[in-house]
């Protein structure tokens, strides 16, 4: 049975179209669970599961069949 993969911010930034820093941030924020390799700073690492990002990326899906009530807001007529 193999671990799942581990990928670096800038890996897990390629693959889900998010910057490293919004990346970075989610981490601050204990919004996305990480492995923090080493130290703060420059000698440190942050590593993120390859099944922690997809969970939170599902997590965060908006189903587009599910219409609101409320129409659209910032649209102006």
């Amino acid at each position: 049975m193999s671990t799942p993969a581990k990928l670096t911010t800038k890996q897990a930034a390629t693959r889900t179209g998010l910057s490293q820093s919004l990346l970075y941030q989610l981490c601050k924020e204990r919004r996305l669970p990480h492995f923090r390799i080493g130290g703060r700073g420059r000698r440190g690492r942050l590593l993120i599961d390859e099944a922690d990002l997809l969970a939170f990326m599902n997590a965060h899906r908006i189903d587009s069949s599910v219409v609101r009530q409320d129409g659209l807001k910032h649209i102006k007529t």
